[in-house]
């Protein structure tokens, strides 16, 4: 997801123009391509769906990428994005101070909780 966000973090796979027609709220969520919808606010969005499975990836304005994959599908199919989404807003909202770190660029030398992981990449 963070190779196509358009922040400066991570280096996009994509052009900014192609990144910029895929979040273009007139464009979006039309089936076309890119992402299911976005707002005025900046938030991107694109749900999914896979037999016994659901999925829900989230582009802030602020910087902060989310996915929640479901191991459930449901016939209610949007709903449960919904609630989810509520949820995950809601819960990020109450975070008052986010890790300075970045796992996707830390290397081993960087201590933090996730070398007490068990890993198969070296790096970890």
């Amino acid at each position: 997801m963070t190779a196509i966000d358009g922040f400066d973090e991570q280096p996009d796979i994509l052009s900014p123009e192609t990144i910029a027609n895929m979040s273009d709220p007139s464009i979006a969520g039309k089936g076309l391509f890119g992402w299911r919808g976005s707002d005025r606010y900046g938030t991107w969005w694109r749900t999914g769906y896979l037999s016994g499975s659901s999925a829900l990836l989230v582009r802030q304005n602020d910087g902060i990428n989310w996915v929640v994959m479901i191991n459930t599908s449901t016939y209610k199919q949007s709903r449960i994005h919904r609630y989810v989404s509520s949820m995950m807003f809601g819960t990020i909202g109450t975070v008052q101070q986010w890790p300075v770190f970045d796992l996707f660029t830390m290397d081993d030398k960087h201590p933090g909780p996730i070398t007490d992981i068990p890993a198969t990449n070296p790096k970890l």
